[in-house]
């Protein structure tokens, strides 16, 4: 049954405010305060201007490493929000002529298309796997295919249907893991004169001139209003990830309590790994479920 669309995003953007969206995104993604302010702020205004403004775009790009939160906070956007939230696997889109999943395929969601009429937000996770690659010929290629949706025209899906993308919110995640091995080992300079001491400052986010060197074209980069930088989590937050996490294992087994040193070492590794916080719930159930079987 088709939903009236307009009349529910009137009635959200009405009631709402950045910072009541802001303060449901904290409790849930912790560690990003600043970033989550300005992606509250950028989703509000894109389903504002679907009712008061000129729908203007207001699509963004979040990078991060892997573990800091970007896929908790797409999980968590799908709770909060009373409309559409799809994750998509940007990844599996391949250029015109491979065999593989196109851009348009992406979109085609029934609860979305038959009962919001095409109204909700597309997280195109995994964005930076489509700029990886030998081939940078053909991975620009599959990048052309996000352009029309990014623009809010109309796309055509295999049954040919034909879907208008101007009520889609477009948020790119990407962890972009080869970019910052490149930061951590920089190529080395021969020669007297190469200033190889001297070091140049680097923000500790990726900007977007290392996104384009990534891969990324300046067409697909210019469609994002802007890009959010997602942070390494902080010693503080991965301590209350450890709390939660027990606090999980004890409502559901009993009482089970770590020790100072098993915590440290949880939040060290947690740390210097690729996994960031995504390895401390099953580190912090690992050692509980060893404790409860000995």
């Amino acid at each position: 049954m088709a939903i009236d669309a307009h009349k529910e995003v009137k009635e959200w953007v009405d009631t709402v405010t950045p910072e009541m969206l802001y303060m449901d995104l904290r409790q849930k993604v912790w560690g990003q305060d600043k970033e989550i302010l300005k992606a509250a702020t950028l989703i509000f205004a894109f389903f504002y201007n679907l009712i008061y403004g000129n729908g203007e775009k207001y699509h963004f790009l979040i990078e991060g490493s892997s573990g800091c939160g970007k896929s908790t906070f797409a999980h968590a956007l799908k709770s909060v929000i009373p409309f559409p939230v799809i994750i998509a696997d940007a990844s599996q889109v391949t250029a015109s002529g491979y065999k593989g999943a196109e851009a348009s395929a992406l979109v085609d969601d029934e609860s979305l298309l038959q009962e919001w009429c095409g109204c909700g937000i597309i997280i195109l996770d995994e964005i930076d796997k489509l700029m990886l690659g030998p081939d940078q010929g053909y991975h620009r290629s599959a990048q052309e295919n996000f352009l029309k949706m990014l623009d809010g025209d109309t796309v055509i899906l295999k049954d040919e249907t034909h879907v208008s993308c101007d009520k889609l919110l477009f948020i790119g995640m990407g962890a972009f893991t080869e970019q910052r091995e490149k930061r951590k080992n920089p190529p080395r300079c021969i020669g007297f004169d190469c200033g190889c001491e001297s070091k140049v400052y680097q923000p500790p986010y990726l900007t977007k001139e290392e996104l384009v060197q990534a891969g990324c074209s300046e067409q697909l980069l210019g469609r994002f209003m802007t890009v959010l930088h997602f942070k390494p989590l902080s010693r503080k937050v991965l301590e209350r990830a450890v709390k939660e996490a027990v606090s999980e294992v004890t409502k559901i087994c009993g009482y089970v309590q770590l020790s100072n040193t098993e915590v440290r070492t949880i939040i060290q590794k947690a740390m210097t790994s690729d996994f960031g916080c995504r390895s401390i719930r099953s580190a912090v159930w690992e050692r509980c479920l060893d404790r409860l079987s000995a």
